[in-house]
């Protein structure tokens, strides 16, 4: 029983849908529309809007992006860069070695489990990576950037004559336990 007819428009192709009537028929037309079709590839990138988003990672290496707004991006596994934008945004690390960049406003970065990258950018930025994984903190320009560290962290910009480097509150200590 055929379950649509492919055709070809250019670049793209398109079904049109034949008539299912049993529940089971049905899944079978799924089936055999997802034997016909040519290997597919699923985009890791995630753009939000302008306005307030959520936007959530998958099990591969994702690359999210929140634009403008109030945002909150959460990656899951695999190596990911949550790049939050201008607005005051909420960037949540998952597993694997994650990229968290604030960017303009208030931003709250939390590192996950892996060796992650926090760049807080301009603007009063919270970062936590207090995790018991050894990860880099940059803490942007202007504002005032609190960081919360294991201390196994590096701050990227420190030197011994600043050894806070760019950030302007930091509260070290050993990993939370249990």
């Amino acid at each position: 029983m055929p379950c649509g007819d492919r055709r070809n428009s250019r670049a793209d192709w398109r079904l049109e849908p034949s008539p299912v009537t049993r529940p089971r028929s049905r899944i079978l037309a799924v089936l055999a529309l997802l034997a016909a079709l040519p290997a597919v590839a699923f985009a890791t990138g995630i753009e939000g809007t302008p306005r307030d988003d959520l936007l959530r990672g998958s099990q591969q290496a994702d690359t999210l992006t929140g634009l403008e707004g109030d945002d909150e991006l959460r990656a899951f596994d695999g190596d990911d860069t949550l790049d939050g934008g201008p607005g005051d945004d909420r960037l949540l690390a998952g597993r694997g070695a994650d990229t968290l960049l604030g960017g303009p406003g208030a931003d709250r970065l939390t590192a996950g489990p892996g060796r992650d990258v926090l760049r807080g950018g301009p603007g009063s930025d919270v970062l936590n990576a207090r995790d018991g994984e050894p990860d880099t903190i940059h803490c942007g320009p202007g504002g005032r950037d609190r960081a919360t560290l294991d201390l196994v962290d590096v701050i990227a910009d420190a030197t011994p004559q600043r050894p806070d480097g760019a950030c302007e509150l930091v509260d070290r200590a050993p990993p939370k336990t249990g």
